[in-house]
């Protein structure tokens, strides 16, 4: 199954990526007509957009409205007054596609899905840590102990307060990053990509 997963990594994003371009991603395509569009897609690197992911959505219509930078166009929508809504529809009706046009899947991939976190921050050389142990979390939480930007620190796991700097454990700090790993990147000033740049990788 692994051949016909899509290991797109790196659609442009704000920042760094966003200096190449939006909508990038490494070559890859299928001709087996039998794979949908929704399967050919690595689910380690890649979330496949839906309802739930309205401030991605609303970045991408940002990028796609950079004419100097947005690759893969999809056909029939144009540049300059493009809505989620077009956005959404159009991928609704893909998800399924077994069509053997790469540029349609291109553009699928590029306007339907976007990396995750652990992807995201890979490509900027930082790995992701995945300890399942308490222990191996202690480096983290001895940054945190010290660190005094509140903006980053991580939400507690009811209500809208954020956990200070003297109360935070190891096992808070895992389960916020595993829960973070599956997000879709947004942008690099998005807080959950701070947090996650911040917290959530190998120290």
């Amino acid at each position: 199954m692994n051949k016909f997963l899509a290991s797109v990594a790196g659609a442009g994003g704000v920042g760094t990526a966003g200096a190449l371009g939006y909508g990038i991603h490494d070559g890859w395509f299928s001709s087996e007509s039998q794979i949908s569009f929704k399967s050919r897609i690595n689910k380690e690197e890649r979330v496949i957009l839906d309802e739930a992911h309205a401030s991605v959505w609303k970045q991408l219509l940002t990028e796609y409205k950079d004419k100097s930078k947005a690759k893969h166009l999809i056909k029939r929508i144009g540049q300059d007054s493009p809505t989620e809504q077009e956005f959404k529809n159009w991928c609704s009706g893909k998800h399924e596609s077994t069509s053997v046009d790469e540029s349609e899947f291109n553009s699928y991939v590029s306007w339907c899905t976007r990396e995750n976190l652990i992807t995201k921050l890979k490509g900027k050389s930082k790995n992701w840590n995945h300890s399942t142990e308490n222990s191996g979390w202690a480096n983290a939480k001895s940054s945190y102990n010290s660190n005094e930007t509140e903006d980053i620190r991580i939400p507690a796991e009811s209500g809208n307060e954020k956990i200070a700097k003297d109360a935070i454990t190891e096992e808070q700090l895992k389960n916020y990053c595993k829960k973070a790993s599956s997000m879709p990147f947004v942008s690099d000033t998005d807080v959950d990509f701070k947090r996650s740049e911040k917290w959530c990788v190998s120290q």
